[in-house]
């Protein structure tokens, strides 16, 4: 029973290598190596612009079209991943041509692999700039909805208590809590632990999704 499951398994790692082969052959021939260093030029061409555009956005304090920005990165790293694993199936094609072994094999593809992300660490550091400008104008959205919003608590507030009759300091007491020395009726938000929760997880997540689009511009797969 083993040795039929052994054999089984063999039988399944072989033809995943034969499909792996297969991928890589069709993917390195459909593309040729001017039209892949052309695909390279454009995207350091795109990131270096969008770069620029950021910076002299800034300069002139003007306010960053962040949904232009997100949908043009957005592209960038997809475009990034697609030259990459197209030069991944050429040089794995270029390797098994050569007849190295498995293990020489792997060792030359991860050395080619370092030396390409070398050659781009301008483009990989500004895709991880530009996805920390997303990131960073998506926190500021974020804490500006979260004033407007206290505000208009803050005026729901006030209004119920000038419909109701009550003074203020003593609906501020009723939905709000004691009032603290020093601090005036009708300017502290009504409690909403659970919501100051979802709006931790909230920003941790906006924090993740930056790290992933950063690790990505790297080259380097986010941790799941």
């Amino acid at each position: 029973m083993r040795e039929a499951k052994g054999k089984e398994s063999r039988q399944r790692e072989i033809a995943k290598v034969r499909d792996q082969q297969v991928r890589d052959k069709e993917l390195a021939r459909s593309v040729d190596p001017r039209e892949l260093n052309e695909k390279r030029e454009h995207i350091r061409a795109d990131v270096a612009e969008q770069a620029r555009k950021i910076a002299e956005a800034r300069q002139k304090g003007e306010a960053l079209e962040i949904e232009k920005i997100r949908e043009s990165h957005t592209r960038l790293i997809k475009d990034l991943s697609d030259i990459r694993e197209i030069e991944r199936a050429k040089a794995r094609e270029m390797l098994r041509s050569a007849g190295l072994g498995r293990e020489p094999a792997q060792e030359m593809e991860r050395h080619l692999e370092q030396n390409r992300e070398e050659h781009r660490k301008d483009v990989t550091r500004e895709l991880g700039e530009i996805g920390s400008t997303i990131a960073w104008e998506d926190k500021r959205r974020y804490e500006r909805e979260t004033i407007e919003k206290q505000r208009e608590q803050i005026r729901e507030l006030r209004e119920r208590a000038v419909r109701k009759g009550i003074p203020l300091e003593v609906m501020h007491v009723l939905e709000v809590g004691r009032i603290e020395p020093g601090e005036q009726p009708g300017t502290r938000e009504p409690d909403r632990g659970h919501n100051d929760h979802r709006a931790r997880d909230a920003a941790r997540e906006r924090d993740r999704v930056a790290e992933r689009e950063r690790l990505r511009g790297l080259g380097r797969e986010p941790q799941s």
